[in-house]
């Protein structure tokens, strides 16, 4: 009776199981019975060790033969395996930046011109000149002045006068003594025309040195007792040494004057 019992029962499972077995599964899945569970189609069902594997074949296809993919740059500009000495620093990029920009300047900018050399500051004058007859009842005797006098007529200093009694008829040299005292020696009437040589040490009637400027050399001559014949040279003691040939005037002839 048990033996009956057993077999009925094993009877039954045996037939459970086979309907189970038997039992048709949802369309488009897949049943594993192993220790992985449902996951989906079977493509999707891919062994870690293979999915590897065949991304290395896809790799390996895509690159040419013989030949090793570049790795990714960097985007950071230096690689971290790079010596410390090859790797461009903050502070190199600014040094070059602001030297490149002081070569840029350097080189947009023009060169500023040197200033001119004052010139030499003037210390005294020379004057040469000959004279000749004015067409006086006494010629070839004369009498006759030099003397510098400034932009406003006023006179500086005598450097010559070469006249007596007779004086008086140097009139434009009476004008600008203005009744002042001869300040240079006289010397008396000149029986003949000749060469004068003089020199200016750029000092007034006192001893003291005069301005830096304009001023002029006059010279008055006359032969008769009327007045005679009168010229003047203008000059800039600023301009530094120079040495002036004027064109000569009625009875003043071979003039040459140097600022030195």
């Amino acid at each position: 009776m048990r033996v009956k019992r057993s077999l009925f029962v094993a009877g039954h499972l045996a037939c459970a199981l086979a309907a189970v077995s038997c039992a048709p599964t949802a369309q488009g899945s897949s049943v594993d019975y192993g220790s992985r569970a449902v996951v989906g189609r079977w493509q999707d069902e891919q062994d870690p060790v293979e999915a590897d594997a065949a991304t290395s074949e896809t790799d390996s296809a895509a690159a040419p033969s013989g030949k090793v993919s570049p790795a990714p740059s960097n985007t950071a500009g230096s690689n971290a395996s790079d010596p410390p000495s090859a790797r461009p620093t903050v502070q190199d990029a600014g040094a070059a930046g602001s030297g490149g920009a002081a070569a840029q300047a350097d080189a947009g900018t023009p060169a500023t011109p040197a200033a001119p050399e004052p010139p030499t500051r003037v210390t005294s004058l020379s004057f040469e000149v000959t004279t000749s007859a004015a067409g006086g009842r006494y010629q070839p005797k004369n009498i006759g002045a030099i003397w510098i006098e400034d932009q406003n007529g006023k006179l500086v200093k005598s450097l010559e006068v070469w006249a007596a009694t007779r004086r008086r008829y140097l009139t434009g040299y009476v004008a600008a003594l203005a009744g002042a005292s001869i300040d240079v020696t006289t010397s008396a009437t000149l029986a003949r025309h000749r060469a004068h040589t003089l020199s200016w040490n750029l000092t007034d009637r006192s001893g003291n040195a005069v301005a830096q400027g304009s001023y002029r050399l006059k010279m008055e001559l006359t032969d008769g007792n009327q007045t005679g014949k009168s010229t003047a040279i203008a000059f800039d003691t600023t301009q530094g040494p120079v040495t002036l040939s004027p064109t000569d005037a009625p009875s003043f002839g071979a003039m040459k004057v140097q600022l030195k």
